[in-house]
């Protein structure tokens, strides 16, 4: 963000935490919408291509599982030391969804940003809530080990995927951000 003002807020509530968490986190250097893809049986990363819309994926080639983060970026922790932070805000309906110790999205961006960066320390993964009741932020913070257990874990559900293209019925069949919704037989 750099000296540029905080993003636009979507609701009051939303204005009030922004204004708390401007004031507190200004100091640290922050990016903002920048999409990652990771191939996860290589390990190989990609960053979007900057000025791109951040979540138009076409970028990323066949067999890297693309993201956007809408920041990330490092300070000190209590308890942990330095940290890469990806703070995903959640609003509405989203702020319900799965803890961010749980959330495979989380983990992704968590991945393919410390992978690209070459960071081999803590990662934070930050969900940032927001309804119009209250506001809060929930975070795990990961090590290499757990980030490169979801990697093995990414890779195992892309390769069946490959093997057996048919889709299968899982969670992710109610979820909102299944991009196949409307489009899939499952």
């Amino acid at each position: 963000f750099g000296d540029s003002p905080p993003p636009e807020p979507r609701s009051e509530t939303h204005r009030r935490w922004l204004n708390d968490w401007w004031a507190a986190e200004r100091v640290n250097t922050w990016h903002a919408e920048q999409a990652f893809a990771i191939n996860p049986f290589t390990g190989e990363t990609r960053k979007g291509p900057d000025g791109w819309p951040s979540r138009d994926y076409v970028w990323a080639p066949d067999g890297f599982v693309p993201g956007t983060a809408d920041v990330f970026g490092f300070s000190e922790l209590p308890g942990f030391g330095l940290c890469l932070r990806v703070p995903d805000w959640k609003t509405g309906q989203a702020s319900n969804l799965l803890p961010p110790g749980k959330s495979g999205q989380l983990h992704l961006l968590g991945l393919a940003i410390s992978r690209h960066i070459g960071w081999r320390g803590p990662v934070s993964l930050e969900f940032v809530r927001v309804n119009e009741q209250r506001l809060w932020t929930e975070r795990a913070v990961v090590t290499r080990a757990d980030l490169l257990a979801f990697q093995a874990e990414l890779a195992r559900l892309l390769r069946g995927t490959l093997e057996s293209p048919e889709p299968r019925r899982g969670f992710w069949c109610k979820q909102h951000y299944c991009d196949q919704r409307g489009r899939c037989s499952a």
